[in-house]
């Protein structure tokens, strides 16, 4: 693999996408929505607050939701907005 590492990592996670999400912007969007999620969950094991963690989950829950109605089909503009 030639070229500089940025583009052959981008590459290589790209590759392992399924194929709704690898064209566009969506690699973009699937990364961020895991980030999201992964953030909302570790907050959640360290909220303090009685309910906090509760809502944390349903966060991540509701984020996951948004990210398997874009990969039955759902346009981005909806998800987004």
């Amino acid at each position: 693999m030639k070229g500089p590492w940025p583009h052959n990592l981008t590459a290589a996670f790209k590759a392992r996408l399924p194929a709704s999400f690898q064209q566009g912007k969506l690699p973009f969007v699937f990364f961020c929505m895991l980030v999201l999620v992964v953030v909302s969950l570790t907050f959640s094991l360290f909220n303090p607050y009685p309910y906090g963690s509760a809502f944390q989950v349903v966060f991540a829950a509701l984020i996951l939701g948004l990210l398997w109605m874009l990969h039955r089909g759902v346009a981005l503009e909806t998800i987004l907005h």
